[in-house]
């Protein structure tokens, strides 16, 4: 099946094994349309990552800079906010819930946690 034009950026990399943390992943080389690397799963250090945790870091710092308390980020207290969102959605567990439906609420790990009780309105400018 063809997906279009070849990339002639990957022809080297073509039939190169992709590094994937999840066992079951399927095609796990490089196809020199670059399809397989789009929808590999469990990928580490991908770019789309690497652009997160940049965007994120910098609205973290920002943050601090402007003293808003926050969770997540390389500035936030804790650094992550992984686990905390996990007591919110344990309370779903007892509803009549597909098994599947469980599964992606787990999955869910917020980036940022922002503390804004003590922010007040902003001033109106005129």
């Amino acid at each position: 099946m063809r997906y279009g034009a070849e990339l002639t950026c990957l022809k080297s990399f073509t039939n190169q094994p992709l590094k994937s943390n999840n066992a079951s992943a399927t095609d796990k080389t490089v196809d020199a349309f670059g399809k397989n690397i789009k929808k590999i799963v469990g990928a580490e250090g991908g770019g789309t990552t690497a652009n997160q945790n940049s965007f994120m870091n910098t609205i973290s710092a920002w943050c601090r800079r402007v003293q808003i308390p926050h969770r997540g980020g390389t500035s936030g207290t804790p650094r992550t906010y992984k686990g905390l969102f996990s007591a919110y959605t344990q309370a779903l567990h007892g509803r009549d819930l597909l098994e599947e439906d469980i599964r992606v609420l787990n999955k869910i790990i917020p980036d940022f946690l922002f503390d804004l009780q003590g922010a007040g309105e902003a001033p109106l400018r005129t």
